[in-house]
Parts: C-alpha cells; structure tokens; sequence
C-alpha cells in the first residue's frame, strides 16, 4: 500500500515509522522545505521525535502532486489549527490523486466553526472516503 503523510511533526513521524516497519510504501512530506531536507540527510526528526531513525525506505516529500503519485492512503498530521491551510493547498492534488482513503491524525477542532479535522477533509477531498484515527493522550 502506498502511503503519503503529509505533517512531519511527532505524530507523522512516528507514523511513517509505523507503517514502514511492515513493508508499506511511505511518503512523509514535511511543510518546511528545510525540515524535508534535514530528514533526507540525517533520517532523524532532531525537532519532533529525537532517537527514532527514519527507515531508508521512507521516502521524504516536498510538493504535493509528485509525493501523490500512486498514493492509496492519504494521512494528515497537522494542528487542527494549520488544517484549513493545508487543505487549501493540497486538496485539488489529492482529489486528482486517485487515493482509496484520506485519514486523519489531527487533533482538536476547527475554532472558527467547530468542525472536527474529517468533516473539513470531506469538504475539500471531496468523494475519497475520510477516517480518522483516535490519538489518546
């Protein structure tokens, strides 16, 4: 399975590493170009998860419609607070993309409106069905 996580914090990281330790195709796509290049050289996430190296297999993203190519799984692990900005940069891609499913990592709601993160992604996603993984802290 193909999988493209956009959101490199701690969560997306660890998320990546997850996914990966069973063999699934990971693209982790950070939103600052010098985060990307930091995880390309070192494999470590210093900022958001010291000590868990990045497997070589996790590929590392910069834009959006080439980290989507072929993607099956779409995660985003963003601040709910960042979401309506990633979403509006991101979601003509994903819907052009062909994904099976987009899930959600994020936590909290949208303070404007009050919308949890997978009623915004279904708006702006579109028909790709939308989940969410619970995060218990």
């Amino acid at each position: 399975m193909n999988c493209v996580i956009f959101g490199a914090g701690g969560w997306g990281t660890a998320m990546a590493i997850h996914l990966a330790r069973p063999g699934q195709t990971v693209t982790l796509v950070p939103r600052r170009a010098e985060q990307a290049l930091a995880l390309a050289t070192t494999r470590v996430n210093t900022d958001y998860l010291p000590g868990h190296r990045l497997d070589d297999s996790i590929q590392i993203g910069l834009e959006p419609l080439p980290a989507l190519m072929d993607a099956d799984l779409v995660f985003l692990a963003c601040p709910s607070k960042g979401l309506p900005e990633l979403l509006k940069s991101i979601g003509p891609a994903v819907r052009a993309s062909g994904a099976k499913m987009a899930i959600s990592l994020c936590k909290g709601l949208d303070l404007s409106t009050l919308r949890r993160p997978s009623e915004m992604m279904a708006e702006a996603f579109g028909p790709i069905p939308v989940g969410t993984v619970l995060q218990l802290q």
